[in-house]
């Protein structure tokens, strides 16, 4: 059984009512008939005169308990829990507007070739694809973060405002802020967390794994700009439980080595910071290749991570109920068959002329 905190403080009525009754008794009316009990004896209209006030005393204690409202959950239905909230996350830096992508034999930038890619990964080639009822949102950086898209279920706006991302052409807002991105990503879930558990009916419990959250951040460059480092915005990540995916676009219009290394090293660095929250690190270089990373993300958030266990309150003042291993029929109904059958006594059997 279970009580919510203002209502237990009505079972303290119980007490009191006790009280009453004990004092109505103690100062009824009573004559002294012990010299007549021989000859009138215990009758049955006696005995039963006895059972008014136990079934008034015991009609208020079940009205206080009902008022209490005592529930208990009864488990509703048990489904896959596979639905996740993911956040895209791309770079729009300058660097995206290099033209060395091929999509039916002409060259695209690599930030066109990220939006048809990523596009179908959201909505899928066939209406019954994509990612369903998954909530989805976009953000993108430059030198900062901003979100593009909240997270929503309307799959087809994100696509619409990632076609409309433009790679950044002035040289003040270029640069790459990994880490604020990835970091803005992971406040967008947790805000949409927290609006899922206080929107959630109070009748309606659900018992499953917590929400799965999902990142998927890509980027052609490494960390120049922004205020948090993606150390940090990892450490954020595994502390909320923040799946993240990152890949990352071969820059193959760079020959120096010296930047290739340079690059090598932060390809490196997200590898281990991607695998640190359960996630992965890709590298792609062409169309299809990013093409087959989306797609293996997408099977591998497709898996069920359990079953989700829905629970409705059970209220025992309106519906049976089991305590101490035996069946109660509502307390409701207990309160009008103690206050009937006190009723009924007073104005039959033990009714009295005036």
């Amino acid at each position: 059984m279970t009580l919510i905190t203002p209502s237990v403080w009505w079972l303290l009525l119980i007490p009191l009512v006790l009280m009453i009754e004990w004092w109505r008794r103690s100062h009824a009316f009573s004559a002294n008939v012990s010299w007549r009990n021989a000859e009138l004896g215990m009758t049955w209209r006696l005995q039963l005169r006895r059972l008014v006030p136990l079934f008034r005393m015991l009609g208020f204690v079940a009205l206080i308990v009902a008022i209490a409202s005592p529930f208990d959950w009864k488990e509703v239905a048990s489904v896959p829990a596979e639905g996740i909230a993911l956040e895209i996350v791309v770079d729009r830096s300058g660097s995206m507007l290099a033209d060395d992508y091929e999509q039916n034999g002409q060259r695209i930038t690599r930030l066109a070739a990220v939006s048809n890619v990523a596009g179908r990964f959201i909505v899928g080639d066939e209406p019954a694809e994509g990612l369903g009822s998954d909530s989805i949102g976009l953000i993108t950086f430059a030198a900062q973060a901003e979100v593009a898209s909240p997270l929503t279920l309307d799959h087809e706006a994100v696509v619409a405002e990632l076609d409309r991302t433009e790679p950044a052409a002035d040289y003040r807002e270029d640069g790459t802020a990994i880490g604020d991105g990835w970091a803005l990503a992971i406040a967008e879930l947790q805000r949409l967390e927290a609006s899922v558990r206080d929107t959630q009916p109070e009748n309606i419990q659900r018992e499953s794994q917590p929400l799965t959250k999902v990142v998927v951040l890509l980027t052609d460059g490494e960390q120049n700009a922004g205020r948090l480092d993606p150390e940090k915005a990892a450490a954020l990540a595994r502390f909320y439980g923040v799946r993240t995916y990152v890949i990352g676009l071969e820059p193959r219009s760079i020959q120096a080595d010296v930047a290739r290394k340079r690059i090598q090293r932060e390809r490196d660095r997200l590898s281990e910071l991607a695998s640190s929250t359960g996630g992965r690190f890709y590298t792609v270089s062409d169309l299809a290749s990013l093409e087959q990373v989306y797609d293996e993300i997408d099977t591998l958030e497709r898996t069920p991570v359990g079953e989700q266990h829905l629970r409705t309150r059970h209220h025992w003042a309106v519906s049976p109920f089991t305590a101490f291993d035996v069946d109660w029929p509502p307390i409701l109904m207990m309160v009008i068959v103690f206050f009937g059958a006190e009723t009924a006594l007073r104005w039959t059997l033990l009714r009295e002329a005036n």
